[in-house]
């Protein structure tokens, strides 16, 4: 899920969690709407120093 949350936002341009999980990635798919990967995703992108905790 990363190298999707990655290529949404380099290559995408995803403007916001939302947009990233339920229009750019695969996980928008699921019956939550990729709801139940904001979490993770969150954590993956700060680690990455690609989101701060205010965005």
């Amino acid at each position: 899920m990363t190298a999707e949350l990655i290529h949404g936002l380099e290559q995408e341009w995803a403007v916001d969690l939302i947009d990233l999980l339920q229009r750019r990635t695969m996980v928008g798919l699921d019956a939550d709407f990729g709801l139940s990967a904001a979490g993770a995703a969150c954590a993956a992108l700060t680690r990455l120093s690609m989101w701060d905790h205010q965005r």
